[in-house]
């Protein structure tokens, strides 16, 4: 019995396999896009990790500062150009030799969690802020995992998120996924093969999860000024330069999961 939750810096373990696991999946662009928008609004690890590069910050901190811009045309291409450096598109390396941001999260946190362990420094910090603002924070997951991987590891990533991507993937074949703009949906097919295979489920609860994904889903996605920060919907921001980007490195994650981006690429 009882109920683990495997946090966001987490990954899925060999006893975790032998329980009922709900996981969720995202559309690449939007993924993308409500990364940009967290960094953008000051916040997320990945920012502070980022941030935290010498040779770097200085391009970041612009591409994330032109983010809060109410032209749309700067944020744009502020957002283009943070996608190219974020997949090491800049320095030349290849969709078809590594994994994206969102591929490598899946490959160190869920496929082959052990090596992608591997990539991060001695003593690393998973999830405390100063320790990543200086630097000192753990590549894998959740952070800039495959810049900081070699050549090797970044093509082991790919040849098994291809696999997953074609469901051949033993590790995944038994983890109920849920697509975030399907939530509801997928979340009563988890329920039912949950109580298919045992378990219990309180009979108000989906219910009650209903209707808070209604009161809650044109906050989750609309977009506009706030007091403190301008957040961009997937339209907004993903052109199709940056969407072929994106897809040439997650191609794979969104056709296991009938997925399409948000713009025709």
């Amino acid at each position: 019995g009882g109920f683990t939750t495997i946090h966001e810096w987490g990954v899925y373990t060999p006893t975790q396999e032998r329980r009922f696991v709900v996981a969720p999946m995202r559309e690449p662009c939007s993924y993308y896009v409500s990364e940009f928008n967290w960094g953008v609004s000051g916040k997320g690890f990945l920012r502070r990790a980022l941030l935290a590069n010498v040779s770097s910050r200085e391009r970041i901190a612009r591409w994330y500062a032109d983010g809060q811009n109410s032209d749309l045309a700067i944020a744009r291409a502020a957002f283009r150009a943070w996608v190219t450096f974020i997949n090491g598109a800049d320095g030349g390396v290849r969709a078809d030799e590594t994994c994206g941001l969102l591929g490598a999260r899946l490959w160190a946190a869920v496929l082959d969690p052990v090596a992608g362990l591997r990539i991060n420094r001695r003593n690393c910090n998973r999830a405390d802020v100063k320790a990543i603002e200086q630097g000192r924070g753990c590549s894998c997951p959740l952070l800039d995992c495959m810049r900081q991987a070699q050549n090797t590891t970044r093509r082991a990533c790919r040849t098994r998120v291809r696999g997953f991507g074609s469901e051949l993937d033993v590790r995944t074949r038994d983890i109920c996924w849920i697509r975030t703009e399907h939530l509801v949906e997928d979340l009563a097919m988890c329920l039912a093969a949950f109580r298919e295979a045992g378990g219990r489920v309180n009979p108000d609860f989906r219910a009650s999860m209903h209707w808070k994904v209604q009161a809650t889903d044109s906050a989750f996605y609309s977009h506009g000024q706030t007091s403190q920060d301008r957040l961009w919907t997937c339209a907004d921001l993903v052109d199709p330069h940056s969407g072929a980007i994106i897809y040439g490195y997650e191609g794979e994650i969104a056709a296991r999961f009938n997925m399409t981006c948000c713009t025709r690429l």
